[in-house]
């Protein structure tokens, strides 16, 4: 058995299916426009800067360690 648990956002005006943003507290309905707040329980912390960028290498400045840049 999984511990993985699925949890759905509906909008309270016109019941279409939400995906709430990382790091948001409310959004609008794309379906109907409503102002819907995420609750507490489904809301997800924002990426930081280096997940954003993608980094494979766990936030470590390659290039300052190989002297790039430096002048």
């Amino acid at each position: 058995m999984s511990n993985f648990t699925m949890r759905l956002l509906k909008c309270p005006a016109c019941g279409g299916p939400l995906d709430p943003p990382a790091g948001e507290s409310s959004m609008k309905c794309p379906y109907c426009g409503n102002a819907v707040v995420i609750p507490e329980s489904l809301r997800t912390p924002a990426p930081n800067q280096t997940q954003q960028q993608g980094s494979l290498f766990g936030g470590i400045n390659l290039g300052a360690m190989m002297g790039a840049g430096a002048e």
